[in-house]
């Protein structure tokens, strides 16, 4: 017998990714005053930023004039925040798409379809709608509003005419029109009801903590441009430098002032265990012979004892501790800046120092290769060490500025270096200028596609008007690796924004789904307020199943910081997920704390070397690759981890897992000529490890559980939740407890329980905050995050009979047994659950894809007859579809 079989295509919003009524948003007021007709040559371009994060269907233009003609509008993003729109020359770096229109020589509104280019923008990013005007047109309309300086949005460039102001500098003679540009956008939020109202995302939150946790000298916030992270008192807890300020952990979320005691006047710090003692020491920056290094002391005190040596008088940036020869002892890369004398810059070369022990140091530059390598000094803003080509040895990047090429310096193994940049890629990509490629500003290396090689990301600041012809823009370098180890350009298939005042860059596994996150500064040379915010930008990577694109969200975390120059790691609450310290000294140095929707498992490493291996102490030239199943993830400790300047992350080397478990853990390190190799079958997830290549381990007893669902601010209609948390293995029991208040005072809800979830049905109250707190030999450890659900809220979901989104598919529907999906677009990181159309969960799982056709079978015999919906999350989006059972 043939069935007749009807398909419901229905999506149901559950502060999820699904649009509804689209919204038409604008700046004009649609009163028409005339055309720039007689402006030929001048790029019109408006600005568009719309208040919520939202998707890009149309445009909307009134265009002018009498004469059909074609015409080409560019839509880029906006590069400057709003400040002015990017030219003609620059058009390279910031198209999101091109449309080549027929205009029909009628005035009038004009709708250009532009949904399959998949642009989103608003909330902190905006769009530059652009064409050029010719001769007979077309020209856009613009209205009889007034535009104020505080909310322009439509302005002109007379970009062929070279500017006697700025250098004569072509595609920098912007100007503001009277009125506005009489250019829409059709969009849908993200986020939003069925009437096309904006709801927030509230599931993912960087909290800014910094003066919470005490991140304050003299009652007021810090600037600077560099911040180090470093466990300068040894006691498992990373630690804050602000360059003269030093903040001690007080393991309870706040640090301690502890300046006055080791009272070092710096312009940045770089650690290391120097003199193999235990005590970590460190490079106080200044430059010019100011440069000094400080021992630490078994007492927490410092003490200064500097080799004239290192005295040079030169504009220190950026030091890097590392054992290029693989002695046992950290040598010295010194990164130079620039200096100006009577109206001309002064660039200085880089400088290597060999560690002789003793605290002693001699001067290598030359016979190590680096002088070859930069036979003429170079301006650089941004150093860091790596070994990119997987064969233990430290390599060196620099990332340089005034659009020198950027240098790799590869380490030979016999106490050289080459210079590799321009044979493996790694100096940047082509310009109009075969000698001109980047102002380098901050780089980080991290394997974000998983492949067991590091990747290389690149901060560059870069210009709109025809300099832009000769500069790189921020960089993505994949490295192919495969024995060639070449880089390709990522940058404009991931999706990574072009900003102009890019500046420091770092990798993080923010939601611990197993993909390295980015983050990337914006610099300014204003202070906040007296400009428009340049914010820095938080993304996440969307993984293998949707090409690594990286997704900007900086307005759903509700992470603002302006002026920025440096992001570094930090797990400041040991907890297991990244931190993140942004520096700025246009608005202040931000702590974020990070209570992001988690998708998975963590585990850390902190290593110690061994001088009996002959490891040095830092144990610097180092990698720890975790395998689980069919996966590796991989992470380099080859040296200082610069993110920009002086701005160094921590040591401790963080691994997001995903929902996947830990088959074995392999640590290496190549010093005194042989390999030392460490493997571990028994590690468990969710713990930090100090590890010393003797192979002892320390397991940090910091027993703080990551809440899992439902996710902080979660709504829903139904009266009921099942709440869940990683699983910390060998926990005794978990302790649940819910409160009608976020400072968990009144406490309405407590039960102990064994495993990681527990049902919770509530009909008299609506909104409530929980928490976990593990127990362990008795004794209540340190509570979890605190996240916030509303129950018994039938707003929460809203059905819409248009919107067809093909993600996955369900068969048979109706069905009374099982049904299949297909899951070919969906994550591996998806998960996935059956509710009710009262919200009561019946089913609930994370995907696990089995077999070559993406199709996973669920039993559903125990449903009763019924409308029932599928939800499917992962970590960008919520997809949704009705299904139904007939009995």
């Amino acid at each position: 017998m043939k069935y007749s079989v009807q398909i419901f295509f229905i999506f149901i919003l559950f502060n999820s990714l699904n649009l509804y009524s689209s919204v038409e948003f604008k700046k004009d007021n649609g009163n028409l005053a005339g055309f720039y007709s007689n402006l030929v040559n001048y790029e019109e371009s408006v600005i568009l930023r719309p208040p919520f994060p939202a998707k890009l269907e149309k445009i909307k233009i009134y265009l002018g004039g009498q004469v059909p003609a074609k015409d080409t509008i560019w839509i880029h993003n906006d590069p400057t925040d709003g400040l002015y729109p990017p030219s003609f020359y620059s058009r390279h770096l910031s198209t999101l798409c091109t449309l080549i229109i027929d205009y029909d020589g009628q005035a009038g509104w004009k709708e250009f379809d532009v949904s399959q280019h998949n642009i989103l923008f608003g909330g902190v990013n905006g769009i530059t709608i652009q064409h050029l005007i010719k001769k007979n047109g077309p020209f856009f309309g613009s209205d009889k509003g007034t535009q104020s300086a505080a909310s322009y949005t439509s302005l002109l460039n007379d970009v062929f005419t070279p500017n006697p102001k700025f250098y004569n500098i072509r595609g920098s003679k912007y100007s503001l029109t009277k009125g506005y540009f009489m250019v829409r956008a059709i969009i849908n939020y993200l986020n939003s009801d069925k009437d096309g109202n904006y709801i927030p995302n509230r599931e993912n939150k960087l909290i800014d903590v910094t003066t919470k946790a005490g991140l304050v000298a003299n009652n007021s916030l810090l600037k600077s441009e560099m911040a180090t992270v470093v466990d300068f008192n040894n006691d498992g807890w990373d630690d804050i430098v602000i360059k003269n300020y030093f903040f001690k952990n007080n393991k309870d979320k706040t640090f301690e002032n502890v300046s006055s005691l080791i009272n070092a006047p710096n312009n940045g710090t770089v650690w290391a265990d120097i003199d193999n003692d235990g005590y970590i020491d460190f490079i106080a920056v200044n430059g010019f012979t100011n440069d000094r290094l400080y021992f630490g002391n078994s007492d927490g005190t410092f003490t200064e004892e500097t080799d004239d040596v290192l005295k040079v008088n030169a504009p220190t940036v950026s030091p890097l501790w590392l054992d290029y020869d693989q002695d046992g002892l950290v040598d010295l890369y010194i990164a130079y800046g620039r200096t100006e004398s009577g109206g001309k810059e002064v660039y200085f070369q880089d400088k290597l120092f060999k560690n002789l022990g003793n605290r002693k140091f001699k001067e290598v530059t030359v016979e190590a290769g680096i002088a070859a390598g930069e036979p003429v000094g170079l301006d650089c803003w941004g150093a860091t060490t790596t070994d990119y080509n997987n064969d233990g040895l430290t390599d060196i990047f620099i990332a340089t500025y005034r659009l020198a090429p950027d240098l790799l310096y590869r380490n030979n193994g016999d106490g050289t270096f080459t210079e590799v940049g321009k044979s493996t890629g790694a100096r940047g990509v082509p310009t109009a200028n075969a000698n001109y490629f980047g102002h380098g500003m901050g780089a980080d290396w991290g394997d974000y596609d998983n492949d067991g090689y590091l990747d290389l990301a690149v901060g560059n600041l870069s210009h709109l008007d025809e300099r832009a012809l000769s500069s790189n823009k921020s960089l993505i370098l994949k490295n192919t690796g495969n024995s060639e180890y070449k880089f390709i350009d990522k940058t404009d298939s991931l999706r990574l924004g072009f900003f102009e005042m890019n500046a420091g860059i770092m990798w993080g596994d923010l939601n611990l789904d197993g993909y390295l996150d980015l983050v990337h500064s914006q610099y300014s040379y204003q202070n906040k307020g007296q400009e428009k915010d340049k914010n820095t930008r938080f993304y996440l990577n969307s993984g293998k199943e949707n090409n690594y694109i990286l997704k900007d969200m900086t307005y759903e975390f509700g992470a603002f910081i302006h002026g920025a120059w440096s992001p570094v790691r930090i797990d400041y609450d040991n907890d297991g997920d990244i931190d993140i310290l942004v520096a700025s000294d246009k608005e202040n140095v931000k702590l974020f704390e990070n209570q992001t929707r988690k998708l998975g498992n963590w585990i850390s490493f902190k290593l110690i070397g061994s001088s009996q291996k002959g490891i040095n102490m830092s144990a610097y030239g180092s990698s720890v690759t975790v395998y689980s199943n069919d996966k590796k993830f991989y992470r380099s400790l080859s040296g200082s981890q610069l993110n920009a300047r002086a701005s160094q992350s921590s040591n401790e080397l963080y691994f997001g897992l995903g929902m996947n478990e830990i088959d074995s853990v392999v640590i290496t390190n190549n010093s005194n000529s042989k390999q030392t190799k460490l493997t571990f079958n028994n590690l468990i997830k969710n713990r930090k490890y100090i590890i010393d290549f003797d192979g002892n381990i320390t397991e940090l007893n910091q027993w703080i559980t990551q809440l899992i669902y439902p996710p902080n601010d979660f709504v829903t209609a139904s009266k009921s939740v099942e709440l869940t948390w990683l699983d910390m293995v060998n926990a005794d029991e978990y302790l649940v407890q819910i409160a009608t208040d976020s400072l968990m005072q009144n406490i309405i809800y407590s039960k102990n329980v064994t495993t990681n979830k527990l049902s919770f049905e509530e009909s008299k109250h609506t909104d409530m905050w929980w928490r976990v707190i593990v127990i362990k030999d008795q004794i209540e450890q340190s509570p979890s995050d605190i996240w916030h659900f509303r129950l018994n809220d039938v707003s929460a979901i809203y059905v819409d009979n248009d919107k067809n989104d093909e993600i996955f598919d369900i068969y048979p529907n109706p069905s009374n047994n099982i049904i299949q999906l297909n899951l070919e677009r969906i994550s591996n990181n998806s998960y996935l659950e059956i509710i009710d159309l009262n919200g009561k969960a019946y089913y609930k799982n994370h995907i696990k894809k089995t077999n070559s056709n993406n199709i996973m079978t669920i039993d559903i015999s125990n449903l009763q007859s019924g409308t029932y919906i599928i939800k499917l999350k992962d970590n960008l989006n919520v997809k949704s579809k009705l299904f139904t059972v007939i009995r």
